[in-house]
């Protein structure tokens, strides 16, 4: 869904003020599950490791990409963060290190607002809306 907020000046003339894209990721149960328990690793037998990372991405109709990821650690437990690329793939800007997954990703850039809601799939839920 692209919401675009528009501002009406008293003259008729109206002005676009920002966009807004809103998609929501779909994930499914078990692998929710999987980052849950690594986000909680108390132990290096429950650690994901810094090689194993899970990526969902959500695309955006302007070709821009949100990478919502759970990223690994050998001593630790896990860590997410969102990151947003461009229709070539390079990296346009990114959040700070969260600890959980699901719910709302948000991030701005060049006055576009992206918003992500993770969520677990349904049965009769799409991938990607």
């Amino acid at each position: 869904m692209v919401t675009i907020h528009e501002l009406f000046q008293n003259d008729g003339q109206k002005s676009r003020i920002g966009t807004t894209y809103n998609k929501i990721l779909y994930v499914p149960e078990s692998v929710l599950q999987t980052i849950r328990e690594y986000l909680d690793a108390q132990s290096e037998s429950e650690y994901q490791g810094e090689d194993n990372t899970i990526i969902y991405t959500a695309k955006f109709p302007d070709g821009r990409e949100m990478d919502i990821k759970c990223c690994g650690c050998q001593e630790e437990s896990s860590w997410t963060e969102a990151v947003l690329f461009d229709e070539k793939g390079y990296q346009l800007t990114y959040t700070d290190v969260g600890e959980k997954f699901e719910g709302l990703w948000e991030l701005e850039y060049d006055g576009i607002h992206y918003c992500v809601d993770v969520k677990p799939e349904r049965n009769n839920s799409k991938m990607e809306d």
